[in-house]
């Protein structure tokens, strides 16, 4: 159900998706930041967690992944720009869809507003596929 090739065809698309954001400069620009998750990893800590924490940790950066990149979908981009940001939200839809089917339950943001510590602001958006490519 986790086929390799799967994740590398998401990378590669993310990979595609950057690419074309830092070719197209200007035309691609929105002012705006993005928050997105920290996708620096202490091995360490994550070995300590369980795999309940782990799930959640993983479910949590899609889900902050997956809102910023669907916030691109209401500003006027480029068709080539739309492309990228529409294959980006189909594979995080999948990516969370073969998570379901091994019993992950969906992140739930919590109720309180409390900022994520993990979490990290980035102002452009070939910044925010190269955070794409690095959670993957």
């Amino acid at each position: 159900i986790c086929d390799l090739s799967v994740l590398n065809h998401f990378i590669k698309e993310a990979w595609d998706a950057e690419a074309a954001m830092r070719a197209c400069k200007d035309a691609c620009s929105i002012a705006t930041n993005f928050t997105v998750p920290l996708t620096r990893v202490d091995f360490d800590v994550w070995e300590a967690m369980n795999i309940e924490e782990r799930a959640q940790e993983v479910q949590s950066g899609l889900h902050v992944l997956n809102e910023a990149i669907s916030s691109l979908q209401a500003s006027n981009q480029t068709d080539v720009l739309q492309s990228h940001i529409d294959a980006s939200i189909s594979n995080i839809a999948s990516i969370r869809q073969v998570l379901r089917s091994l019993s992950i339950p969906e992140y739930v943001p919590p109720t309180s507003g409390g900022e994520d510590k993990e979490m990290q602001i980035v102002s452009s958006i070939s910044e925010l596929f190269q955070v794409h490519i690095n959670f993957l």
